[in-house]
């Protein structure tokens, strides 16, 4: 489903025939179709709104791990996370839900990363991090251990983050430096 489906066009993705827009996620459910959805949204406001929508109607909303990410059995991933190719996520981490964490990621040991939050590929994140809610961070950022990143936050793409970041700012640069947002 893609809310820029064009019914005139017929378009496939990647194989898929895309059948509709979003909005028929829900005739598709009454239909028995379907029990299950995830969200590929980058937007973390947009993704989060769909995720919730279609799990109060009744889909299950599954995480999606790919299988060359290695996941330490006691990390806490919640629904709707998808973790890309070659990512490693180190002992007790706790991922909220609709995270995205894209390809060749790092998140060391007892991290927090909240509710979609998207990690971009490349990014790496020392021990005891703390990303807030519908943050970004940034292709190829590294953030030092014990952070606290806020909610709604941008990491600029290559920062290195060695200093806590407020909400609703962005940062960028090495070291990371706060711009108006």
């Amino acid at each position: 489903l893609d809310d820029k489906f064009n019914p005139k066009n017929e378009f496939n993705f990647q194989g898929l025939k895309i059948i509709g827009d979003l909005d028929l996620s829900f005739e598709i459910f009454d239909q028995n179709i379907y029990k299950e959805a995830i969200v590929a949204i980058g937007d973390s406001n947009t993704r989060i709104y769909w995720l919730k929508k279609l799990k109060s109607i009744g889909y299950k909303i599954p995480k999606i791990i790919h299988p060359s990410a290695w996941v330490s059995p006691s990390c806490s991933i919640k629904e709707g996370t998808v973790i890309f190719a070659q990512s490693v996520i180190q002992s007790e981490v706790k991922i909220g839900f609709g995270v995205i964490i894209n390809t060749a990621c790092s998140i060391d040991h007892d991290s927090i990363i909240h509710e979609g939050v998207h990690i971009c590929p490349g990014a790496r994140l020392a021990g005891a991090v703390e990303v807030g809610q519908h943050s970004i961070i940034g292709i190829g950022s590294t953030i030092i251990k014990e952070i606290k990143i806020g909610k709604n936050v941008i990491i600029g793409a290559g920062a290195a983050v060695v200093n806590n970041i407020d909400d609703n700012v962005l940062a960028m640069g090495v070291p990371a430096k706060v711009k108006l947002n």
